[in-house]
């Protein structure tokens, strides 16, 4: 018996020694709970990693992807409700550009018809980037088309044949504009193609100023005096029409000017038998 109480004597004692030893030594110091690694930065400084620290920031950065998903989540709904809402104001107007590219499109038209459906459009929609080039379905008159291209086809034994627009970003400071307009000479002519060219503007989705800078007639001269600005309201724009209102005309009728998108620009230059520039070929 007196043994056994030496022997648990014995390793009170080394156990208090060995405690007391722990904490002289430079890696090691004594918590009133734990022992934990005590490690030293190169400034210098102590940094005791505890157990509850980690949790606390394992916590944190939970938190904080959680709020980048959910913000991420609220971003993608925003931009998903928006697509909808502009697919459903599409399909609003698509009965409305089928009636009105019919009557445009009708040997005897109905004006009164034409600015009914054209009025029905809510405006403001600006030009879509992902169409290039548009071709003119119909204009409400002569002053319209002059406004709008060179009025070279004003000469006797002329006639317009048809008129492209190409609106583009060519570059990311420049909006690009360049109108094609066909004119038919009778007789054995061939086709006469005229070219302006500029950079266009448009405020608030619901105007478009086109700026022709310079032109070219049929020959590959420049045009004269055909540098200007000219305004127009976007009344309606989609991927199927595009709808303009001229300003500045001093006529009692609203001019309209209704495009549709053309999808092969070359090709339609090849039927009306005139060649394609390097930019329209490129486009």
């Amino acid at each position: 018996m007196l043994l056994n109480c030496n022997v648990l004597m014995i390793l009170n004692c080394l156990f208090v020694i060995f405690v007391s030893t722990l904490t002289w030594l430079p890696g090691w110091t004594l918590h009133p709970t734990t022992l934990v690694v005590r490690s030293l930065h190169k400034n210098g400084n102590e940094v005791v990693v505890y157990a509850a620290a980690k949790k606390k920031r394992a916590r944190k950065d939970r938190l904080e992807q959680l709020q980048e998903l959910s913000e991420a989540q609220a971003e993608v709904t925003a931009a998903w409700a928006e697509r909808i809402a502009t697919r459903l104001d599409t399909a609003q107007f698509v009965e409305v550009e089928d009636e009105l590219l019919v009557e445009c499109s009708s040997d005897n038209r109905d004006l009164e018809r034409i600015d009914k459906l054209i009025n029905q459009f809510a405006g403001g929609a600006g030009i879509p980037e992902d169409i290039r080039d548009w071709r003119l379905v119909w204009a409400r008159s002569d002053a319209g088309l002059g406004q709008l291209g060179t009025g070279l086809w004003r000469v006797p034994l002329a006639r317009l044949e048809d008129i492209f627009i190409s609106l583009y970003r060519k570059s990311k400071k420049e909006n690009y504009v360049r109108l094609t307009e066909i004119i038919r000479v009778l007789g054995p002519f061939p086709n006469v193609k005229n070219s302006l060219h500029g950079d266009f503007a448009s405020q608030n989705d619901d105007s478009l100023t086109l700026n022709y800078r310079s032109g070219t007639d049929g020959t590959g001269k420049p045009l004269t005096g055909k540098a200007r600005s000219v305004d127009f309201d976007i009344i309606h724009s989609s991927s199927r029409l595009l709808v303009l209102r001229c300003i500045g005309l001093s006529t009692n009728e609203e001019e309209w000017l209704v495009f549709e998108p053309e999808t092969d620009l070359v090709g339609a230059l090849q039927r009306l038998r005139v060649p394609a520039d390097e930019e329209e070929v490129e486009g």
